[in-house]
């Protein structure tokens, strides 16, 4: 891990070592850090006027500035980091559509798959866009980025203002699972790859449905997640942070679904 995101802390020995981290060690050293950063901010920055991400649309501050660079490189670097992939380790399968060797475990797919499902709303867009809600307080569809946290913390020179806060951005554009892996399918075309999607994560019809719909794919994609932020956010009944370790939207049941097949 590079030092920047944490290593200096001792976060991986201590995790490592199956110890916790106390107050008075990694999280101690981080709130520092973070508090002497913002310090420094503060004390360099000449204060000019800056975007204003609480009313996108002001055109005073508002010059739409291209910033995004080569950035998704260490975007989607981050992003394939963060995914917990979990496979079939068989040694060896067959694809039920032409009941070939596959002679290898479910995991990488070939582009040899002549059907695909893909299952779980964590597939699926967001039914009103990337930046369905405000401060990503939200978990409808792919899930790309945690809620905002926000703290104010005043010390005891009451004009030095220090900030805590975990933040989040406006998706300039957001690329679901779904529409990835059927963009792939689509141009598959030497194999006509048939490519079939489920979203509905909860209601018994639609999880016997999807039961069925496992039973003769060459390969099923369950996606599933968990959300949580800080403080003032409540989505689902989870106040922030999330309430226990289990996944959202259902989402053991439909593993256990689409594994059963």
């Amino acid at each position: 891990m590079n030092r920047g995101f944490g290593s200096g802390l001792g976060n991986s020995e201590m995790v490592n070592s199956s110890q916790t981290l106390g107050e008075h060690n990694g999280v101690s050293q981080g709130r520092e850090k973070a508090h002497y950063a913002s310090l420094c901010v503060v004390k360099d920055a000449d204060l000019q006027s800056v975007f204003n991400a609480f009313n996108i649309p002001d055109e005073a501050t508002n010059e739409r500035v291209n910033v995004q660079a080569d950035h998704y490189k260490i975007v989607r670097e981050i992003g394939r980091a963060g995914i917990v992939l979990l496979k079939n380790e068989k040694p060896k399968q067959k694809f039920p559509h032409t009941n070939t060797d596959l002679g290898r475990p479910a995991l990488p797919l070939t582009g040899r798959e002549r059907a695909v499902l893909v299952a779980g709303l964590d597939a699926a867009l967001q039914r009103g866009g990337p930046n369905m809600f405000g401060d990503q307080g939200g978990n409808e569809g792919i899930l790309a980025m945690g809620q905002r946290g926000f703290r104010l913390r005043w010390p005891a020179l009451v004009f030095i203002l220090t900030l805590a806060l975990r933040t989040t951005a406006q998706f300039p554009y957001l690329i679901s699972p779904y529409e990835a892996l059927q963009h792939h399918a689509l141009f598959n075309r030497s194999i006509g790859t048939l490519f079939y999607w489920q979203f509905d994560d909860f209601t018994p019809s639609a999880l016997t449905s999807l039961r069925s719909q496992a039973a003769r794919k060459d390969a099923a994609l369950v996606f599933i997640n968990s959300d949580s932020g800080e403080d003032y956010i409540n989505f689902d009944g989870n106040e922030g942070d999330r309430k226990n370790l289990t996944a959202w939207h259902n989402g053991h049941t439909l593993v256990q679904t689409v594994a059963s097949r």
